[in-house]
Order: C-alpha cells, then sequence, then structure tokens
C-alpha cells in the first residue's frame, strides 16, 4: 500500500499560533518599553502564553491519539526574551488596536487549529471505518468462499454416493445375469452328459460285441498257428541235424587254414623286427646329427635374439623417452591452457559479477523506494543493507536484513518494500542473469525523506 500522504493541517496551525504568541510578547515588551501615562482606573487584560513544554505535551497527546508526529518549524529569534514563568500576566493599561487585533488573530487562529484538529479527527476516523469495512469484507468473503467449498464437498460426497449406489446396483444385475447364465450353463451341460451317456453305452455295447468276434478270431489262428508250429518244428529238428554236420567239416577246415596263417605271421614279424631294428640305428644317428644342428641353430639364434632384443630395448628406450617428452610437453600445453581458461573464466566471472552489481545498483534502488512505506518511528538518515534471493524473472525468493539500522520497523519495512516490488528488474545478459540467479545481492537501502 503506498504511503498516505502527510497532514499539513495541524502542523501549519501550531506554527501560526507560536508566532501568534512571539507576536504579542514583542508588542508587550515595546509597550512595557515607552511607559505611556496610565489612566486611574485601567481595565484589566489576562494573556496565556504557551511555553515548549506545553506545545511538546501537545505533540505527544496527538502522536498518542495515532496521528503522526508535525514537524515543528524552527523557532525565529525574538527581540525580547520571553517570560519563564507561563503564568497569567496581567497588564493595567488599555489594550491598544494592534493588541486587540493581535487578540482577534489569535483567536482566529486557535479556532482554525481547532477545525483542522477535527477535521483531522473525521478523517481518521473515516480511514479506520473503510478500514474495518474492508476487513469486515475480507472476513465474509472468506466465510462465503468456506461456505461454497462446504457446499462444494457435499455435493461432491453426494454425487459420490449416488455413483457408488449406481454401481452397486449394476454389480448386484450382473452378478444376477451371470447366475442365470450359469444355471442355463448347467442345465445345457447335464443334458449334454445324458446324451454322451447313452451314445457311450451304445458305443460300449458295439465295442463288446467287435471284441467278442475279434477273441474267436484270435482264437481260431491260435490253434492253426499251432498246428503249423509242431509241424515247421519237425522239419527244422531234421535240418539243424543236417547243419551240425556241415558246419564240423567248416570248422576243421577253418582251424587248418588258421594255423597256416599264424606260420606266415611270425616269419613276417621276425623280418619286420629286424627291419625296424635297422630303421631305428639309422634314425638314432639322423636324430643326433639333428640334435647337434638344431643345438649350433639355437645358439646363433640365440646370439641373434640378444642382438635384436638390444637393438629393440635401444629403439624402445628411445620411443619411451621421445614418448615421455612429448607427454610432458602436451601436460606442460595442457596445464597452460587450463590456467588461460580458469583466468578467462575468473575474467569473465568477475565481469559477470561486477555487471550484475552495476544492474542491482542501478535498477533496483529506485523500485524498492518507490514502494516503501515509512513506519512513523523512523528518522531521517537510517540505512540497513538487505540481502536478496532472486528466481528467474526477477521475482523476490526472499529478502533478509543482513545489516541492521538499529530501528526494528525501519528494517521490516525495507524487507517489506523489497517484497512488494517483486519481480524486479531482470538483465537481459544472460550471464548477469545467471550471477543474480545463482547468488544473492545486497543493496543498501537508505532512501531520502
Amino acid at each position: 500500500m503506498p504511503p498516505r500522504p502527510r497532514s499539513l493541517g495541524l502542523p501549519l496551525a501550531l506554527s501560526l499560533l507560536l508566532h501568534l504568541l512571539l507576536l504579542l510578547l514583542f508588542a508587550f515588551h515595546f509597550n512595557s518599553a515607552q511607559a505611556p501615562a496610565l489612566p486611574a482606573q485601567p481595565e484589566v487584560m489576562e494573556a496565556v502564553m504557551m511555553d515548549e513544554a506545553q506545545i511538546q505535551a501537545e505533540l505527544q497527546r496527538i502522536q498518542q491519539a495515532g496521528q503522526p508526529k508535525p514537524e515543528i518549524p524552527p523557532e525565529k529569534p525574538a527581540e525580547a526574551p520571553a517570560p519563564e514563568q507561563p503564568h497569567p500576566v496581567e497588564l493595567r493599561e488599555e489594550p491598544s488596536v494592534e493588541q486587540q487585533q493581535a487578540a482577534e488573530q489569535q483567536r482566529l487562529a486557535a479556532l482554525a487549529a481547532q477545525e483542522q484538529a477535527e477535521q483531522q479527527r473525521k478523517e481518521d476516523e473515516k480511514r479506520q471505518a473503510e478500514l474495518a469495512a474492508q476487513q469486515e469484507a475480507e472476513a465474509e468473503a472468506k466465510r462465503q468462499a468456506a461456505l461454497q467449498a462446504q457446499r462444494d464437498a457435499e455435493a461432491q460426497a453426494a454425487a459420490q454416493r449416488q455413483a457408488e449406489e449406481a454401481a452397486k446396483q449394476q454389480a448386484e444385475a450382473e452378478a444376477k445375469r451371470l447366475a442365470e447364465q450359469e444355471v442355463q450353463r448347467a442345465a445345457e451341460a447335464q443334458a449334454a452328459a445324458e446324451r454322451q451317456a447313452e451314445e457311450a453305452k451304445r458305443h460300449a455295447a458295439a465295442v463288446a460285441k467287435k471284441q467278442a468276434e475279434e477273441e474267436a478270431r484270435q482264437q481260431a489262428e491260435r490253434e492253426a498257428k499251432r498246428q503249423a508250429d509242431a509241424q515247421a518244428a519237425a522239419e527244422a529238428k531234421k535240418k539243424a541235424k543236417e547243419e551240425a554236420r556241415k558246419q564240423a567239416a567248416l570248422e576243421a577246415k577253418r582251424e587248418a587254414e588258421e594255423a597256416r596263417k599264424a606260420e606266415e605271421e611270425a616269419k613276417h614279424r621276425a623280418e619286420a623286427e629286424a627291419r625296424k631294428q635297422a630303421a631305428l640305428e639309422t634314425q638314432r644317428a639322423a636324430e643326433a646329427a639333428e640334435r647337434k644342428a638344431l643345438a649350433e641353430a639355437k645358439r646363433r639364434a640365440e646370439l641373434e635374439a640378444k642382438k635384436k632384443a638390444a637393438e629393440a630395448a635401444a629403439r624402445k628406450k628411445a620411443e619411451e623417452e621421445k614418448l615421455r617428452q612429448q607427454q610432458a610437453q602436451e601436460t606442460v600445453r595442457e596445464a597452460l591452457e587450463k590456467e588461460q581458461q580458469a583466468e578467462q573464466a575468473k575474467e569473465a566471472k568477475k565481469a559477470a559479477e561486477d555487471g550484475a552489481k552495476a544492474w542491482v545498483r542501478n535498477n533496483y534502488k529506485h523500485p524498492v523506494e518507490r514502494r516503501w512505506a515509512k513506519p512513523p518511528s523512523a528518522q531521517s538518515g537510517l540505512s540497513c543493507k538487505i540481502r536478496i534471493s532472486l528466481l528467474p524473472g526477477g521475482v523476490v525468493a526472499d529478502a533478509r536484513v543482513v545489516e541492521s539500522s538499529g530501528d526494528d520497523a525501519f528494517d521490516r519495512s525495507a524487507e517489506n518494500a523489497v517484497r512488494k516490488a517483486s519481480p524486479l528488474p531482470w538483465p537481459d545478459d544472460p550471464k548477469i542473469a545467471q550471477v543474480l540467479k545463482s547468488e544473492a545481492v545486497t543493496i543498501i537501502f537508505n532512501p531520502k525523506d
């Protein structure tokens, strides 16, 4: 809410009253210095003077009544010092025209001050009535919203109950339909079972008849086979005797042939053994010569391998040294590149931070001070430091005083002004925006009166 304009009526009236009092004091001092001749029976005029203590008491009474403290202009220097005691002063002289005019002006000023105070009181009562009406309207709106929410909840509950009842009825109807279908399927299954039983009975009778016929046929076949087997057994016995005679002749012939073959095999084995021994001797001599040649070749190969290994080791060492130097150079180059990148990143970060500070300094002071409501207790020259956390777009996430001004009301009003100014201006530069989003910013709140 913007700050209310300060009322100037009461301070102006008090200032006029103070000037009138000073004018009266000056007139009194001037008349006393001339000391004119007085008549024998002068009229007595009473004048009431107000000192600084009375003015301060009146200001305190106004402040306790909820009025803002008026600003008292500095007193003009008087030509004559005011009396120390604010007691009524009796002047035993005729009031002059100037004094009467001054008294009339004082009375008019007092009436104007009283009228101004009454007008101020009526305005305060009007504002309080408007505030009370606004609060009552807000309370009524909240109550209506609560009643509407309650009615909506009841309607939703009723709709849910109706839906549950409809679902229950639908489930019962579906269960009844399924039960009827089940009964119908059971009746159909029973009828089908009866038909299958009748069919099985007829089939069993036909199968039994067929099995009886098949059993009779098989019995006849077995009898015929038994007779044929007996005849075949007699013929087989006769044939077996003839086969045994032939087998005995063949066995004798086979044994003679085997004896002849065994003799030939023994002769062949002896010849083969002699050839084998000669071949072994020749093989042993060849193997000895081969082993000697292999040893010589191995020795030469080992020497050649050692030479090649030494050359390979030297080449490998040179390559490793070259690779190590290349890796060292690469490491140094990467370190220099990383250092340069880090320095560039540091400079970019510092530039972004400086840009963010400049942005905050140039764009946040005015919007915050424009939404500041000065508290009654705030004095000129107060200052506090506020840390602000921002979201993208300039939305204020948090605002807290980190260095107090010494006046709690002033600090709270500063925090509220920052929150009311949300969203604050947001920069187009993505680097500055990133700094504002990732780090809290600090502003010094020192509004000018």
